[in-house]
């Protein structure tokens, strides 16, 4: 066996034997622990829990209101083009220039 085969079977050895050790750190494995973790557990819990919603909410308002303020502009545009083109009728206007000829 090589050096370096031995070498990355004694890091594995390591890795496995550790094993238990870290698998200690779920809410699950240390049921029958001290409660020393307990409120740790239950606040990332908790956050793991809202955050996404909370995100794919921030993402829909930001998108809603991106649409709104482009629609408010193309509107603002389009009544800009229409008082370029045309002025709005005024019959006040319209009754006094056919009076006066």
């Amino acid at each position: 066996m090589s050096a370096i085969r031995r070498f990355i079977a004694i890091v594995f050895a390591f890795a496995v034997l550790q094993t238990p050790k870290i698998a200690t750190a779920c809410s699950v494995c240390s049921a029958g622990r001290e409660e020393e973790n307990a409120d740790a557990f239950l606040w990332m819990t908790l956050m793991l829990s809202v955050l996404p919603p909370l995100m794919v909410g921030g993402i829909i308002y930001g998108i809603v209101r991106y649409i709104r303020a482009h629609e408010l502009k193309q509107e603002a545009l389009a009544a800009e083009t229409l008082d370029s083109i045309a002025p709005p009728f005024d019959p006040a206007a319209a009754l006094q220039s056919s009076k006066s000829s």
